[in-house]
């Protein structure tokens, strides 16, 4: 009695302390992800995310004994992870309010409280695995397996800028972050891969390449020990570390890996379902839990993306071979994975199909990339290409040859009759040289019937009754996608990364074969000298394969693929000198847009501009400006655009006509992008040379998702921000100054504003503190004469006013407009300046096109017999189909006119007629004094009108008709002649 007290006493003491470990790593991670550094914060989200909730869920799924793998355990409790940690802010995204760090941390927390609660009720063991294998080969041989996994994809991983696909994930994380939960469902895919991201830009702070690719480099690792552990189970250790061996620099999978894409995350999904029926195939008392565990994973590749159906294939297979006896006497589990598999699938998929987006991705995938009504195709030829950018020849060689070694000896194996086997091998043999070199031999109209070259292979396969049921499994896996991608779809792009596992395994089941074929006749003292050879020959044969890996995907400073045939290697054979037209993923490029944008969000450059990459990336790494309405003031050039169809849409004549060269932007010391400025604006021979290592750092820096929040709560618009330039470009003098009173609108108003003002960003710090703030505002406004200032969002940036205050203390406010939910106010620096000699005006149109915003007097106070300088600011609202006259009266108080000076805008040297939508056109007039001129107060009445007919143009103020169609401006006092 008394030991069993204890021993239950020693038990509650584990748990407890288990228990707190797990409570501290969760504190740790919470802190990491608070106040940490860059590196801290990814560890935190990493522990948070994809760890810990799915350790707690295994506790309770799968009791722990002294036997457990701990590779199964590691990679269980990551893959559950993934499941859970999504799940969960999938929910709160859809919950009201915005999605914060705060707020996901909350809700990991209590996830992880939860679970945790429930185990210590529920009495599961929290126990942490514990690691062996068998002998020190095997200990070695693993560790080799997790560096090379790791290196391919960890190494390098956030030094390629983003790249097609990405930036769309990117881009609706972003938008779910500023409370459009709903743009998930304009999504074509699943809604994983951007949850995913979404949770670890919180983690960061920002959408860092680095950061958002991390999780999805991490569950291509975890698939990769995934394969190994699955086919340490099915076909032993040997197998399973060539497979996973193979997995770990095959380079489509890969090539995703690298990306912030859900194919890391699927694959992994896949993985694990299969491992889970196998295991529940195989067990007897933990088969109900594998089976809950398989339909977890198996519903989450759903939700990830469509493509996770055909692994129902193999799933279907090995519940048969259980039994429907094991489904009656199991209701409950039954039930309960028929309840995930519809909750978790219609949770999210009824929303979707009831959305307004679903009728237009429904109609591109079945009409655009499935089309099965024009079918069987036949995309091996295709495929093929795709393989060999990103695989070596040999690796190919190597893994085809595996694979139909691996099928043709099982098939032998089970028929007797040589015909049985043989004839189908070859005709499967036959069919991958045909499809790849003569595809037109199969075809029969638009449709291509090499399909029934392949099928009698895997049927053989499959209904053979001596082969073994893991062989048949991972058959089914691979010959399910195979089917369907080659044959099935007509543009199945890259998918079928979701037979990579299994042809790795295959592949290497097909390797062994022929390596233990050998080794059975050799004997006595020459085994070991064979097995060492063995070795030998395999690692160096590896070597060659895993080389060119590095070199495609790794190595950057030549970016092998992209530059193909630049740097071409004779080793490596091609059947091409360029590279085909596929779709290429994963291979590292930088041009350096990074650098680009945080120069224009310091405002070094300043202006609109063209280029010559791909519109998704400059769109993500500068901004979606709108298009230059005339001729750019800057070109930006590519080296190597990532899109060929731009790479020369900038005619090479243009830049040397119309530009000079003025800066580059250098990666890893070689110039990658090149600035081009207009030479109206620039200095030919004064070039500047930019690091972009250096100015991606302070990029980073500066980024971060306060700013967009900022941007999209505070009605940030384009036009209104292009308008302001335009006006201010048209008002401004020398030695102006521009207070912004949010530091954010550098960034946006560079992009529009050409001219010269010093840009004062207030505050300079994260806050408004009075002393520095103060002492700011009185430096600038004692550095100028006047100072224009651009009001936005001050209700959150500076909810008491200080700036516009300290503005007004130390100057005085002369006039100010609003351009949408943006003003513009002007402060003079003393009495020089008053309100009547400058006014900006709001909403003063004269038809439908044009619109008066501004005014300057020369003076207000002027003599008789003296010349009234008036300056006009017109705006092009649209596009103007008629030429119009001005008219500029000085009127006295019974309206006569004292003085005037009609003419076309700036002296007919721009008529109306010529004006471009957007467009502010400085009109000057004078007004000629006579001495006869009684003295006075008197206003400038303005207009435009018909030569032709004389009819005035229609004015209007803030929407009301202006009687006699006038603009009255300020008023002139009139003097006698001293």
């Amino acid at each position: 009695m008394e030991r069993s007290e204890h021993l239950l006493r020693a038990m509650a003491s584990r748990q407890i302390k288990s228990a707190g470990v797990i409570v501290a790593l969760a504190a740790l991670s919470n802190v990491a992800l608070l106040a940490g550094s860059p590196f801290l914060q990814l560890l935190g989200g990493l522990v948070l995310f994809c760890f810990l909730p799915g350790f707690l869920l295994l506790a309770l799924i799968l009791p722990q004994p002294d036997s457990t793998d701990f590779l199964e355990r590691i990679l269980l409790s990551g893959g559950a992870s993934y499941v859970l940690s999504t799940l969960a802010l999938l929910m709160l995204v859809f919950l009201p309010g915005e999605t914060t760090l705060l707020s996901l941390l909350l809700m990991l927390d209590f996830l992880i409280v939860a679970l945790l609660a429930w185990c210590l009720v529920a009495g599961s063991r929290l126990r942490w695995p514990r690691f062996a294998l068998r002998d020190r080969a095997h200990l070695i041989s693993l560790i080799v397996l997790v560096a090379l996994a790791a290196f391919f994809r960890f190494a390098a991983l956030g030094y390629s800028e983003y790249q097609g696909d990405e930036i769309d994930v990117a881009t609706l994380a972003r938008e779910i972050l500023v409370g459009q939960g709903g743009a998930l469902f304009s999504h074509r895919k699943g809604p994983v891969e951007i949850i995913v991201a979404t949770a670890f830009a919180l983690f960061h702070g920002q959408f860092d390449e680095l950061a958002l690719r991390l999780p999805f480099a991490l569950a291509s690792f975890l698939t990769v020990m995934a394969a190994y552990m699955l086919g340490r189970r099915m076909f032993g250790q040997r197998v399973a570390l060539l497979a996973a061996a193979l997995l770990a620099i095959e380079g489509i999978f890969l090539g995703f890996s690298r990306m912030v894409q859900y194919q890391g995350v699927v694959a992994l999904m896949l993985t694990l379902t299969v491992y889970c029926f196998y295991r529940f195939a195989g067990e007897e008392e933990m088969a109900p839990r594998y089976q809950l565990l398989g339909v977890v994973f198996f519903t989450f590749g759903l939700l990830t993306h469509y493509e996770a159906v055909p692994i129902a294939l193999p799933v279907l297979f090995l519940c048969g071979r259980k039994g429907l006896g094991f489904f009656r006497e199991n209701k409950r589990t039954l039930l309960a994975s028929v309840g995930i598999l519809a909750g978790m699938i219609l949770a999210y998929y009824v929303p979707f199909v009831l959305s307004p987006y679903f009728g237009e991705i429904f109609s591109e995938y079945v009409g655009h990339r499935v089309s099965v009504e024009r079918g069987p195709f036949n995309n091996l030829a295709l495929y093929f290409s795709s393989s060999l950018v990103y695989n070596s020849v040999y690796y190919l060689i190597l893994m085809f040859a595996g694979l139909s070694l691996a099928c043709a000896l099982r098939l032998k194996q089970a028929q007797e009759r040589l015909q049985r086997w043989l004839i189908p091998s070859l005709l499967f043999v036959l069919g991958l040289v045909i499809s790849i070199g003569f595809p037109s031999l199969l075809s029969a109209g638009k449709a291509n019937y090499g399909v029934l070259l392949f099928l009698p292979f895997p049927l053989m396969l499959v209904f053979s009754r001596r082969i073994e049921a893991a062989a048949k499994t991972i058959v089914l896996w691979f010959f399910s996608y195979f089917i369907l991608y080659a044959f099935v779809f007509r543009e199945p792009g890259l998918h079928y990364y979701c037979l990579s596992p299994a042809w790795a395994l295959l592949a290497a089941l097909g390797v062994d074969d022929f390596y233990r074929s050998l080794a059975a006749r050799v004997t006595g003292v020459g085994r070991k000298p064979y097995q060492l050879g063995a070795i030998v020959f395999a690692v160096l044969l590896y070597i060659l394969f895993a080389f060119y890996t590095c070199i495609a995907f790794i190595e950057h400073d030549i970016e092998y693929i992209l530059s193909f045939p630049q740097h071409r290697m004779a080793l490596y054979w091609t059947p091409w000198d360029r590279l085909p037209r596929v779709g290429l993923f994963g291979f590292p490029h930088k041009s350096g847009w990074k650098t680009v944008g945080y120069l224009y969000r310091v405002g070094l450059l300043r202006g609109d501009h063209k280029n010559n990459e791909g519109p998704e990336i400059v769109r993500w790494y500068l901004r979606e400006t709108l298009p230059p309405t005339g001729q750019p003031r800057y070109l930006f050039v590519a080296g190597r655009s990532t899109r060929k169809k731009y790479q020369n849409s900038i005619p090479q004549q243009l830049i040397d006509e119309e530009y000079n060269l003025v800066g580059k932007v250098l990666v890893d010391h070689q110039p990658k992008l090149f600035i081009y400025e207009d030479k109206d604006s620039s200095v030919e021979g004064l070039i500047m040379e930019c690091e972009a290592e250096e100015y991606e750092a302070l990029n980073d820096e500066a980024d971060s998702l306060a700013d967009y929040r900022f941007y999209r709560e505070h009605g940030g618009e384009e036009a209104n921000f292009h308008h302001v330039a335009r006006f201010l470009e048209a008002v401004s003098l020398p030695g102006d100054g521009l207070v912004l009173n949010v530091p954010e609108q550098v960034g946006v108003l560079s992009y529009y504003y050409r001219g010269q003002l010093p840009y004062y960003p207030l505050p300079e710090g994260p806050t408004v503190e009075e002393g520095t703030t103060e002492a700011q505002v009185r430096g600038i406004m004692t550095g100028h004469d006047r100072v224009h200032a651009l009001f936005w969002g001050a209700e959150e940036r500076d909810p008491r006013g200080l700036i516009e205050g300290w503005l007004d203390q130390y100057g005085h406010k002369t006039t100010e407009r609003h351009f949408g939910n943006l003003r513009l106010a002007l402060y003079a620096s003393d009495d020089r300046i008053t309100s009547a000699t400058e006014r900006y005006l709001d909403g003063v149109r004269l038809g439908d096109e044009i619109e008066l915003i501004a005014y300057r007097l020369s003076e207000d106070v002027v003599e008789s017999g003296r010349v009234l300088r008036l300056t006009l600011y017109w705006q092009a609202l649209g596009q103007i189909d008629q030429d119009y006259t001005v008219f500029t009266h000085l009127i006295g108080s019974s309206n006569r006119i004292w003085a005037q000076h009609d003419s076309q805008p700036q002296g007919g040297q721009h008529p109306t007629l010529h004006w471009v939508e957007g467009e502010v056109v400085i009109d000057e007039h004078e007004l000629i004094l006579a001495d006869d001129v009684p003295p006075g107060e008197y206003q400038i009445e303005v207009g435009m009108y018909d030569w032709v007919s004389g009819q005035r143009l229609v004015v209007s103020e803030g929407g009301q008709w202006v009687p006699e169609n006038r603009v009255i401006l300020g008023t002139v006092h009139l003097r006698s002649r001293s």
